[in-house]
Formats: C-alpha cells, structure tokens, sequence
C-alpha cells in the first residue's frame, strides 16, 4: 500500500497524505531515539529487578531469624552481609531530587512524631 493507494482510498489529496506519513515516521523516529537516549525500559526493569532481589533477602533474612541463631555465627553474619553488598549494587541509581524529597519526608515525620509525644506524654 503506498501513498498514492491511501490518497484515492481515504479520498484526500496525495500531498497531504505524503505529509501526514512524513510527520508520523519523524515522530516515530523521536520515539526510538528518546527510547535509546533515556532506556526508560532499562531503568523499570531495574527498579523490578532490586524490587525481586530485596524482597527475596527479607524473606531469607526473616526465615532464618525464626531458627534459633547463635550469638558468635560468623558464616551467617558474612552471608548475609555479602548479600546486602550485592543489593546495594544492584540498586538502581537516584535523583538529587529523590534524595532531597526523602530528607524533607523524614525531617516532617520526625517533627510529627515530636509534636505527638508532646501532646500526649
């Protein structure tokens, strides 16, 4: 189906049609470079990826806490903190503004918690 096939079909003249095929592959063009410029799939599968790998340590750690843990249990320690590194290097990377968005929410519930224990002490 070419230009001229589309014209006569949608009854419209064949330089608007070659224009309006023109636009949409330039926009499909914008698409796939802004889609290879910023991985935005990348990314989401990122933050899916340390969402699984996470909830897996938490559920191992808990499990493993339920039975009965020695005081001095080196192996256990260095298992489990070598995946903690692992996680930590899998995390996907934040913004500034993430950062900053964070620190405002913990500085806020810490003022209300403070507001709480004074009203009720």
């Amino acid at each position: 189906m070419g230009i001229d096939d589309l014209a006569s079909d949608l009854n419209l003249s064949r330089g608007l049609v070659n224009f309006m095929m023109n636009l949409f592959l330039l926009l499909l063009l914008i698409a796939v470079i802004s889609e290879l410029a910023w991985k935005f799939s990348d990314r989401a599968s990122q933050h899916q990826r340390a969402i699984v790998v996470l909830t897996g340590f938490i559920r191992d750690l808990e499990n493993r806490l339920r039975q009965p843990v020695e005081d001095d249990d080196p192996p256990l320690i260095r298992e489990f903190g070598e995946r903690h590194a692992l996680i930590i290097e899998i995390l996907p990377a934040h913004t500034d503004s993430d950062y900053l968005d964070a620190k405002k929410a913990a500085a806020k519930k810490e003022s209300t918690k403070r507001k709480i224990k004074a009203e009720n002490p």
